[in-house]
């Protein structure tokens, strides 16, 4: 029993549990005058007889006795130091006097009247227990303070009580002292208890069972009963219906509420129609069929009892909760109907997976959409790319053939004029070995004009320039050379970090290397390498050929310019270039410089 407890309620029962008893100090009094609150913190005594004793769920220190008088019910509380529960349980049915001091009495949510504290040496007993509790009178009064007697078949066994038939036919509902095992269904026994009403019908409490001897009593036929009558009278009013209390009656529904240890909790929730009816299986517990689950349609027999909010007397009218079956055994209870396979919760499974598939759906077209307009950008961008190298090819193809048709074939006339010049003045034998120098310098030198205009030509008519791969680029670049040379390129530069002058700069410069192993050192092979690393851009062109000596190597005074050129094309990207070579052992020249993008 839950109670609230103040600070000053508790020092007062602490001063009337230390002062000494003397009866004169306490006056006389019956449950009604206490119950009235006009004696609140005002010692007294009553007097009754001993109904229940028990241990105060929340303190433990603190145990309780019940107390039937003429005039009503009184509770008591004691502490266990002065009123230990083994000598107050011995109690039960004894007559005594309680002297204590009223005080309240409650729960944490709500008033419930007024108790007695009791004092030390509270409870003088006037006639003890009867030493058989069932040397008592058969039941006649429901108003008799005493236990009373009576003989029947069990009909049902519930969660907190034994509902019995008795010798008259009258229907009793017992509940036992706690502890009590509960006897089988059919058994005659003999119950010692008290009275008190159940709405109208009496009930035992604190009963004692005594089993008698036979055999099984045979279990009432059950009577099919509308659920619709449950909660109807007579007349057809919306009510609960008392006629049915107590009868053994047979009804179906479908199970509206399945607990999820129904062992546990010993009651499950059938709808029937538009009613609920609660159905009592603490009989059942490890018999209950394991399939049976919510939606599933039952067909139930056994005792229908009224359940109310409770049915303490502190409750003047208490409130109808519904009606429960109490099953007699596993036969009591039979599937009629499984529920069919498309339930709410599964269309609401099927729904929810609908409604993600769709937005699912709706997710992947958001996507698609998107991708698809990113990718149309990125074609647009590629096609207008494509379009802008095609009107560099066309133009620089344009800008080819002009110079081929006008300053090439001017060249070309040049050359041949100097030659004939040269055959010339070796034939009359007029010229000097001055002036065959100055031939020889001014023919290299229109040599080297020719081939580097006819470089510039082949680069105008080729798209190395619009290659995205670099060693596809680089061995584009050098492909006039690979008819004379063996030459490999492994070039990891990503396209991207180059700018177009750059990549320009870069790919003359491999050229000119690669010509410059093939034509002057006689090379049958030439590997070309180049990186990518922190920003800086490193090659390196390694030819087998004769090699040279780079400190006497010839330069423009001589009519070449191939080094020089190199030289002077990498100042432009503040690069370097280093030249490892000797006589017979090959060249090795490195170029690094950082990278150049696009602006």
């Amino acid at each position: 029993m839950m109670k609230k407890r103040t600070v000053a309620f508790f020092f007062v029962s602490v001063l009337a549990s230390a002062a000494v008893t003397r009866a004169e100090d306490f006056a006389e009094v019956d449950a009604a005058e206490i119950a009235r609150g006009t004696l609140r913190d005002k010692d007294v005594c009553v007097s009754g007889v001993v109904s229940s004793v028990f241990r105060d769920d929340v303190d433990s220190q603190w145990n309780w006795i019940i107390l039937r008088t003429p005039s009503g019910k009184i509770c008591a509380a004691g502490n266990e130091s002065c009123h230990p529960l083994a000598r107050i349980g011995e109690l039960r049915d004894a007559e005594v006097v309680l002297y204590g001091r009223v005080s309240v009495f409650g729960t944490w949510r709500r008033f419930l009247g007024f108790d007695l504290m009791l004092a030390e040496n509270g409870v003088r007993i006037v006639k003890p227990p009867p030493r058989d509790p069932f040397a008592v009178p058969d039941f006649a009064d429901i108003r008799t303070l005493h236990r009373q007697r009576e003989t029947g078949v069990v009909l049902a066994v519930g969660a907190e009580r034994i509902f019995i038939r008795t010798e008259h036919g009258g229907f009793l509902p017992v509940k036992p002292v706690a502890g009590t095992p509960p006897p089988e269904v059919g058994k005659r026994i003999t119950v010692a208890g008290f009275a008190e009403p159940d709405q109208n019908n009496p009930q035992f409490v604190e009963a004692v069972l005594r089993c008698e001897p036979g055999p099984l009593v045979p279990p009432d036929a059950a009577a099919d009963v509308d659920p619709e009558r449950l909660f109807t009278d007579v007349m057809g009013r919306e009510q609960a219906n008392p006629s049915y209390y107590g009868k053994i009656i047979r009804l179906r529904g479908v199970v509206a509420n399945m607990p999820a240890n129904v062992d546990v909790s010993g009651k499950l929730q059938l709808a029937c129609g538009k009613q609920m009816v609660a159905v009592d299986v603490s009989r059942l517990r490890g018999a209950l069929p394991p399939e049976i689950r919510t939606g599933y349609g039952l067909e139930i027999s056994g005792v229908c009892f009224a359940e109310f909010e409770s049915d303490t007397t502190t409750i003047v009218f208490p409130r109808f909760k519904g009606f429960t079956i109490i099953l007699r055994s596993s036969a009591d209870i039979r599937i009629v109907a499984r529920p069919p396979w498309w339930t709410p919760g599964r269309l609401g499974w099927v729904i929810g997976v609908l409604l993600g598939i769709i937005a699912a759906i709706l997710c992947w077209n958001r996507a698609l959409n998107v991708l698809s307009k990113r990718r149309g950008r990125e074609l647009y961008d590629e096609r207008i790319t494509s379009a802008r190298a095609e009107l560099k090819v066309e133009e620089r193809t344009r800008l080819a053939v002009e110079l081929h048709d006008a300053l090439s074939q001017t060249l070309t006339g040049v050359s041949l004029q100097l030659d004939a010049a040269t055959r010339s003045g070796e034939r009359n034998g007029r010229t000097s070995g001055t002036e065959n120098r100055f031939l020889e310098t001014a023919r290299a030198l229109l040599d080297a004009c020719r081939r580097e205009l006819g470089c510039c030509l082949w680069d105008l008519r080729s798209r190395t320039f619009e290659e995205k791969d670099m060693t596809e680029a680089v061995s584009r670049a050098v492909a006039l050379y690979a008819d004379t040379a063996n030459v490999a390129v492994r070039f990891n530069v990503p396209r991207e970090s180059l700018s177009e002058s750059t990549t320009h700069v870069l790919l003359k410069t491999i050229r000119e290397l690669v010509a410059n192993a093939v034509r002057h050192a006689k090379a049958s092979h030439v590997k070309v390498t180049g990186e990518f690393r922190n920003g800086v851009v490193r090659f390196s062109v390694r030819d087998n050929g004769e090699g040279f000596d780079p400190a006497v190597a010839p330069g423009p005074a001589q009519g070449h310019f191939g080094l020089q050129g190199i030289r002077e094309r990498l100042d432009g990207l503040d690069g370097k270039m280093t030249v490892e070579s000797a006589p017979g052992t090959g060249t090795k020249i490195t170029v690094s410089f950082k990278q150049g993008t696009d602006e």
